[in-house]
């Protein structure tokens, strides 16, 4: 990170799911410096436009326009989270404001995904996905993806299984709608070929979920991720962005409800 520091007083941002408040193995493991600074961010709701403005406005009255990055540490909600966070540091408005296809006007602060848990695809797909005033939609650009990533399956050692499953079904799923949909292409079909099939050596293969589960389910969600930012999702995201805002279903929990009842 310190090549991306702006100077000596230029903090970095992390981060953080609310979870792991309490967790000093985890808060004392980060590479804090001088005026580094530690966010903890409620992920009990899907992420919201309006939480990350606050975000926003909050480090801009903190540090004015000297930030070095931001640094996301936990699954897909706070990857989103730390995304939206960066270009909104550099771009004018409410992020409501750029729900859409290419809307930012500005490069994003540096910023690093760091997920202890996998499945979304999060720290590699080019959109982040929040809930608006009127819609849950994924806001798409060449400046949404993380600049740089870290990849380290011992994160996930603290995860419940529940949460380990519906998030590696999540990519399970787009992975799916990705080989399956129009937009299909050859990068995004050999990457998602090969997600899949990680995915079904530890959904169909394994008879309990052990530290290598944990190895090829990152691995499964960095190829899956990939294979989906050159591609599409399906129906089964699309209605599950329904479910996530009407009556506030968490994403992979929707995606298995939706999955269930399509071919």
């Amino acid at each position: 990170m310190n090549p991306q520091r702006k100077n000596t007083d230029s903090p970095f941002v992390f981060i953080v799911d609310h979870c792991f408040k309490n967790n000093k193995d985890l808060t004392n493991s980060l590479p804090l410096s001088k005026n580094d600074l530690i966010l903890f961010a409620d992920t009990t709701h899907e992420p919201k436009t309006k939480q990350v403005d606050s975000i926003r406005d909050r480090l801009k009255s903190a540090f004015g326009d000297n930030i070095s990055g931001v640094i996301g540490v936990e699954g897909g909600s706070v990857m989103d989270i730390a995304k939206a966070v960066a270009l909104m540091l550099t771009n004018k408005g409410s992020s409501t404001n750029y729900q859409e296809w290419d809307l930012i006007q500005n490069p994003a602060l540096y910023k690093v995904g760091i997920p202890t848990l996998a499945g979304t695809g999060a720290e590699v797909s080019q959109p982040y996905v929040l809930m608006g005033s009127k819609r849950k939609l994924g806001i798409y650009s060449d400046y949404t993806p993380f600049d740089q990533i870290i990849l380290d399956p011992d994160l996930m050692n603290s995860v419940k299984q529940e949460k380990r499953f519906y998030s590696g079904m999540d990519c399970y799923i787009h992975c799916i709608e990705s080989l399956e949909g129009s937009y299909i292409n050859a990068f995004s079909k050999s990457h998602g070929e090969k997600a899949l099939a990680l995915c079904r050596d530890v959904f169909l293969e394994c008879d309990e979920w052990h530290p290598e589960c944990d190895e090829t389910i990152m691995m499964a969600s960095y190829l899956g991720g990939s294979s989906i930012a050159t591609s599409q999702v399906g129906m089964v995201h699309a209605l599950s962005f329904g479910l996530s805002y009407l009556l506030g279903i968490k994403h992979g929990e929707g995606n298995c409800l939706v999955n269930n009842h399509i071919e």
